[in-house]
């Protein structure tokens, strides 16, 4: 089950979304039991950061990952301020910075690591991966 809260801030297509999620996570040998994604306020964000990861200011993404036995389970808590504010930074639209999130999560618990330079060489190309995958028009085979 992949649940997304608070993700109505954008027009975005959440069923491709999750089948792409699906799809990234069985590719890597793994199933998903349960993810829940929830898109917050800043305000929020600083206040789960204080209490579980001792930083006083927010970040754009937290991934607390319960996954065992290749089996997904995780809470993903994205700032949707931070966000909005990384896609103006970084010259990306929003939604390419919401499907960046949402995949950087899923990552993490497929194992990524983002802590050195090589290793956030590595999940920016599958977050890119990621975003190309959500753009590819979908065609029938008939």
């Amino acid at each position: 089950m992949i649940k997304f809260s608070g993700l109505d801030f954008i027009k975005i297509n959440k069923a491709k979304l999750k089948r792409l999620i699906c799809n990234l996570v069985e590719g890597n040998g793994y199933s998903i039991e349960r993810v829940e994604y929830n898109f917050i306020g800043v305000d929020k964000m600083i206040e789960i950061n204080k209490e579980f990861l001792d930083h006083d200011y927010a970040t754009d993404i937290i991934t607390f990952d319960y996954t065992a036995s290749k089996l997904i389970s995780a809470e993903i808590f994205i700032s949707i301020d931070t966000l909005k504010e990384n896609a103006t930074k970084n010259r990306q639209s929003v939604e390419n910075e919401t499907i960046r999130l949402v995949f950087h999560g899923a990552l993490h618990c497929l194992g990524y690591k983002d802590k050195t330079k090589a290793d956030k060489q590595i999940m920016r190309q599958k977050e890119d991966q990621s975003i190309n995958m959500f753009h590819v028009k979908q065609t029938l085979n008939v």
